[in-house]
Order: structure tokens, then sequence, then C-alpha cells
């Protein structure tokens, strides 16, 4: 009995050795992947087969002790790779939020700080400045609501309501002028900066919030570069 009782020791041994070499070489996830693991209950069929791709989920049984002390000897825990959230898009505020309606201090964008904190150029910028920036050039509007129901960016003269909804037209002399921080075409327009243009994105690709706050960020870098000030585009 002493024998195989060290029979089954050393056998046990081995299976918990194997098993945390099997565990060690699961293919890790690729960035930015993270992993989201589920313990399955007590007799729960095996799911899909172990998978070695890093973007579909990967199965492998653990024994209790080794590896996961939470899963049960036998049980099957799988391991799925998932994107986890993306701080862009956690710092874009919805578009029930936009305007002047959406802000919690008069005179600022405070739901697009988060943004323009994460968007900040190399050097960073006064996000409170480019804060107030914004509320005077755009009313913290990227774009505006239309009568069909279309949201279409902002342009300079455009004007809407405190929840961004396109009211009419005031004046057509800086319909270049673009989206939050009212970008200039003098910086996209290569019919105007050819290829010294600051900015690679057209006007209506500069009504996406993103896009027109990292232009605003290279503009400040430009600037800040040639010997000049971050807010001179907004001066």
């Amino acid at each position: 009995m002493v024998v195989r009782s060290r029979i089954w020791s050393v056998v046990a041994g081995m299976v918990a050795a194997i098993l945390l070499t099997v565990v060690a070489y699961l293919p890790a996830p690729s960035e930015p992947d993270t992993l989201t693991v589920t313990v399955l209950p007590v007799g729960s069929p095996a799911p899909s087969p172990t998978s070695t791709s890093t973007t579909t989920a990967s199965t492998v049984l653990l024994v209790g002790e080794v590896g996961n002390p939470k899963a049960e000897r036998g049980q099957w825990v799988q391991v799925t790779p998932t994107d986890p959230p993306d701080p862009i898009r956690s710092a874009t505020p919805a578009r029930t939020e936009w305007g002047h309606n959406g802000t919690t201090i008069s005179g600022r964008c405070t739901q697009w700080e988060p943004l323009l904190e994460l968007l900040a150029p190399s050097d960073g910028w006064d996000v409170g400045r480019m804060s107030r920036l914004m509320n005077r050039e755009s009313a913290c509007c990227p774009q505006l609501e239309h009568a069909d129901g279309v949201w279409r960016q902002l342009q300079g003269g455009d004007r809407g309501s405190g929840s961004c909804r396109f009211s009419h037209v005031a004046e057509r002399t800086h319909r270049s002028d673009v989206g939050l921080l009212q970008i200039n075409g003098i910086n996209y327009n290569p019919a105007r900066c050819g290829t010294g243009c600051v900015v690679s994105a057209t006007l209506v690709e500069l009504g996406d919030p993103v896009v027109n706050v990292r232009a605003a960020a290279a503009l400040c870098a430009w600037w800040r570069n040639a010997g000049s000030s971050c807010y001179r585009p907004w001066s």
C-alpha cells in the first residue's frame, strides 16, 4: 500500500507539472487584450476546444489546487481574451451631453475636458483654457442636428441651440472653420496650405470631436515649436 501510495503521489505530481506547463505555454493575448476567466460549474460539459488563436476563447482543464485555487478538481476553466474599454471612447460624451446644456460650469465645456486632457499635445496645454476657447468657438457643439435628423459638422457662422440643434447660418465668411475648436481651412485645405498643411483631415472629418481635438493639439505643438504660443490659432 505504501508503494502504491507513493506511485500515485508521483503520478499526481507529474500531472500537476504537466498542467502547469500547459497553462504556462498558453498563448498570451495580444495587446491591448485582457483576460476574462470563467469557472464553469462542476459537471459542465467541456466548452469549445483549446484554441491557439489569441483572439478567440481558450479552454484548459485545471486540477483544483493547480493554477486556480477557486476551481474544483476536474472543472473546466474558460479563459477569454477581451478588449479593455477604449479610453478615448470613454472620454467622449454622448450627444445628449453636447452643447451648453451639457456643461457644468458656465463659459466652459466641462463635458469635453476629459478628452482635452487625454489628447493634449506632448508638452501639454491648459485644459481649462482650452475648454473656455472651445466654449467661445463652438458652444461645445462639434456638430449640429439639422431638420432632416442628420448631424453635420459645425462650421463658422452656424447657429444652434444649447443642445446642438441647427438654427441658421448667421454669416458665411468663415465657413472653413469647423468643429469644436473651429479649425481653419488654412491648416487642412491643400488648396490653401499646399504641402505644408499641419492638419491631415478634411472639413467633414474635423466634425468628429476626436479628430478635431487632435488637430488642435497638432496646431498647438506646431506654433510652440515655431517659438510662439500654443494658443496662437485662437488668439
